[in-house]
């Protein structure tokens, strides 16, 4: 769909405030659970419980650790869900700073950049899932966020952290995770995508780029083991209650009819696996380099199964490798579907919000997810 530069503008800095803003507790519909930074208490199988490590802090110019599987996120809110799953007890503002590199990379990041802000380039810890060694990293840059324009290109420097974080812990499997918007209009707030493909749609500043102008989608071929799938919903469905749409606050005049749930209900918890469902295996996850999200209208259900703003930098990275690990994108729909039919800001509004408000529970989900298919290795 095409859009007006002005509208550009304003979705990249839409783009840029959601995704540096940090979680406000309040904003949460808290119903059972104690909330973001506490016990879940999710109970995973014996066994495959995740057990984070418990060595001290490290240095953070050091370089990473070695790991079986690294499982990358962005957002304050992706970063304590991850946490909350994969290393309870352990919570995100507890992890390991990350430097390393910072300073040759601090040329290509704008001021204010939340790198920048943070004075790193994330924080991770490693955590056990039966005999898998993982490690959970925050990512503090983001393409959208820290470009600046260099001999008359956007600078790209999360490429150059995903070359760092893949030459450093030699995984065998590389997962990006969190929060998308959901194309497919028949699926809810809180459904989890998960495709081994990704492709660039970008529309803005990084839309003249050769790697952005690729037709064909970044894949990786690997069959995704489905061994925990069932299990992985089970422990999902109790978070659904925090899913519930409440038309209060900020959306009690939103008119946008597409939300499809019942006021006052939980959605259908529905984890959805490329390759199922009906979905080919090539359904990409959508990069874009300004907020985007899927309505009844625009047709981005034909391009893709998500649209975020980072995962097909991953793809690029592992194009030029001659043994790159295996990887997914796995993307929770923190915001579904809207009503085309509403004017734009009313669309960026009803988006935005759900984002904000229901982004953490929905990452949770995303975190289950992906806990399923490392217990499945």
């Amino acid at each position: 769909m095409a859009y007006s530069q002005q509208t550009l503008a304003r979705r990249l800095e839409l783009a840029r405030q959601l995704t540096s803003a940090y979680t406000r507790t309040g904003d949460f519909v808290d119903l059972q659970f104690s909330g973001p930074g506490r016990s879940l208490q999710i109970p995973f199988p014996s066994q495959l419980a995740p057990v984070p490590s418990t060595g001290a802090v490290r240095d953070p110019a050091l370089p990473l650790p070695t790991a079986d599987i690294v499982v990358l996120t962005y957002t304050s809110d992706e970063g304590k869900a991850l946490a909350d799953v994969m290393t309870p007890g352990r919570f995100e503002q507890d992890w390991n700073h990350y430097t390393n590199n910072y300073a040759s990379l601090l040329p290509m990041i704008r001021r204010g950049a939340p790198a920048r802000q943070a004075g790193r380039l994330g924080s991770y810890w490693t955590t056990q899932v039966g005999t898998r060694k993982v490690l959970v990293f925050k990512s503090e840059l983001h393409l959208h966020q820290d470009f600046i324009i260099q001999n008359g290109h956007p600078t790209l420097p999360i490429r150059a952290l995903f070359g760092q974080i893949i030459q450093q812990v030699q995984p065998r499997h590389f997962f990006c995770i969190g929060t998308a918007g959901g194309t497919l209009l028949d699926k809810p707030l809180g459904t989890v995508a998960m495709s081994r493909a990704v492709k660039f749609d970008c529309k803005k500043d990084f839309a003249n780029e050769p790697y952005a102008k690729q037709a064909s989608p970044y894949t990786s071929d690997w069959n995704v083991p489905l061994e925990q799938h069932a299990t992985a919903l089970a422990l999902m469905k109790p978070f659904a209650a925090n899913l519930i749409i409440q038309h209060d606050g900020p959306f009690s005049t939103c008119p946008c009819g597409s939300l499809r749930q019942q006021e006052g209900q939980p959605p259908d918890v529905f984890s959805l696996i490329d390759g199922q469902d009906g979905t080919p295996a090539s359904f990409p996850v959508l990069t874009t380099d300004y907020f985007e999200f899927g309505t009844d209208s625009n047709g981005l259900q034909n391009d893709g199964i998500a649209v975020e703003m980072d995962d097909a930098v991953l793809g690029l990275v592992t194009s030029t490798l001659p043994h790159p690990p295996r990887w997914a994108s796995i993307r929770n729909y923190s915001d579904p579907a809207i009503n085309g039919t509403l004017a734009e800001r009313a669309q960026e509004h009803c988006a935005s919000h759900i984002y904000m408000r229901y982004g953490y529970w929905t990452s949770v989900l995303g975190a289950i997810a992906t806990w399923s298919i490392i217990a499945g290795l």
